[in-house]
């Protein structure tokens, strides 16, 4: 069974190097989370993807720094 919270951790320390080293880039950090939500450790990234990808569950996610940067389209 994977450990969230250390997942979470990791990602947000990768991220969190990443935005270090290159503070004026933009973050695309997508995937399937599962019910993990990337905002619980890095809260100035928000989900974009709102539309079930997996029958009624919203797996694929979608992160930006950029508050409604992104809107799918059914």
């Amino acid at each position: 069974m994977a450990n969230t919270g250390t997942n979470l951790a990791a990602l947000r320390d990768v991220i969190g190097d990443h935005q270090h080293k290159h503070p004026d880039a933009a973050f695309i950090v997508m995937g399937d989370f599962n019910k993990t939500k990337l905002r619980q450790v890095m809260p100035n990234f928000h989900q974009h993807v709102t539309c079930p990808t997996s029958g009624n569950n919203t797996l694929d996610h979608c992160y930006t720094q950029f508050k409604q940067g992104y809107k799918p389209v059914l």
